[in-house]
Formats: C-alpha cells, sequence, structure tokens
C-alpha cells in the first residue's frame, strides 16, 4: 500500500494532537473541584471514553485508506458529540445522567420546553450554537445507511469511449484526492474540539458551583 503524502500524515498527526487533548480534558475533569465525582461525572467519563476509542479507531481505519468504514464512525462520533450536547438542554444535568446509566433512551426524555431529544430536534438545536453541523449529520448520515456511498466507491475509473466500467470490492479505498482524507480529518477533529468545548463548559460549572453541589455528589 502506498504511503499517503506529507499533507494527509500531518492532518492524521493533528487528529493524534486532538486525541490527547480528550484524554487530558477527562484529566482535567477528575481532578476538578478537589476531585468530588458527581452523577454527571460519570456521563461525561463515557462519553470522553467513547470519543477517544472512535478516535483511535478512525485514524487507524483513514492511514489504512478505508474511508468508507471510517466515515461511518465519523457518524458515530458526531453522535457522542450530539448525545452530550443533549444534556445542555435539559433542566438537570445529574438527573438525565441518572436517567440515562439507568438505561432510559435519550431520544426518549424532552428538553426544557417538553421536546422529545430525538436526533433531528438536537441536530437542528446544534446548529444554532455550531453553524454546518445539520449539513455535517446529514451527509455523515449516509456512511451509517447504506446510500449512494457505498454504491458509488465501487467504481474505480470509466472508460466511456470504449464503454469500461472498473469495479473494485477491497478493504482499501480506490484512489481518492489527498482532500478526501484531509477533510475526513478536518471534520474528526472539529467535532473532538466541539465535544470538548462543551465539556469544559461543564467542569467551569463544576468548578465555580462545587461548595453548592456537594449534596449530588456520589
Amino acid at each position: 500500500m502506498d504511503k499517503h503524502s506529507d499533507a494527509v500524515i500531518t492532518a492524521l498527526a493533528n487528529l493524534k494532537a486532538v486525541e490527547a487533548d480528550i484524554l487530558n480534558t477527562g484529566l482535567e475533569l477528575m481532578q476538578s473541584a478537589d476531585g468530588y465525582m458527581y452523577v454527571f461525572d460519570q456521563f461525561v467519563i463515557a462519553t470522553l471514553n467513547r470519543a477517544v476509542a472512535i478516535s483511535s479507531a478512525f485514524h487507524s481505519l483513514v492511514e489504512a485508506r478505508n474511508m468508507v468504514s471510517a466515515g461511518a464512525l465519523l457518524r458515530v462520533h458526531l453522535d457522542t458529540a450530539l448525545r452530550h450536547f443533549a444534556s445542555h438542554l435539559v433542566e438537570d444535568w445529574d438527573a438525565f445522567a441518572e436517567a440515562e446509566i439507568r438505561g432510559d433512551k435519550i431520544n426518549r426524555m424532552v428538553d426544557r420546553d417538553g421536546t422529545k431529544l430525538t436526533d433531528f430536534h438536537l441536530s437542528k438545536e446544534f446548529e444554532k450554537q455550531v453553524p454546518g453541523t445539520r449539513n455535517l449529520y446529514e451527509r455523515a448520515c449516509g456512511y451509517v445507511h447504506f446510500s449512494e456511498v457505498h454504491t458509488t466507491s465501487v467504481l474505480n475509473g470509466v472508460d466511456r469511449e470504449n464503454h469500461i466500467v472498473g469495479i473494485k470490492i477491497s478493504a482499501v479505498d480506490r484512489e481518492l484526492p489527498d482532500s478526501y482524507y484531509i477533510d475526513a480529518c478536518n471534520t474528526f477533529a472539529f467535532i473532538s474540539q466541539t465535544l470538548i468545548d462543551l465539556i469544559q463548559s461543564w467542569i467551569d460549572y463544576k468548578v465555580k458551583n462545587d461548595t453548592t453541589r456537594v449534596e449530588n455528589a456520589l
């Protein structure tokens, strides 16, 4: 397998750097408020764990030129960010986490206005804070659900003059431009950073309110 270009390797390195930031955010979370752990912290830690695990797998798949699978993980990563964002739309973070931990489905819970926290609602509300994520959500869904993304990925060149179509069945992508991989890495890193920012807002809140929320500690 040919090595990626320097530009793609740089994008992959940036992805690893953001992955390290996810881990550092987890450390900051656990050290915040003098180590107090709240019910919501368990939800956040699970969010971070999923994010770093998916990030590692995504990096490996891009490195192996397997965008059919990597694209699906990008959608899963966005799902993690959306599920965490749901906690910012409810009245009580701890109550939200308690419900999720006991097995309640997030898409059956409601926000402050009584609207169910479906993916559609979450992506629409997320768009208001992070423009472009609604379009990203729709595009990424194409990798999870069988779509034209998959039917076109098997085409490996067309010779129109001789009416010949190349077909490729392989775990390795057909030849793709560098921009394809770079955009995927940058998009994944963007989702990671957005998730980190969301979690940082909880850490900041926790630090400011640790003396008044001790009764909710685990």
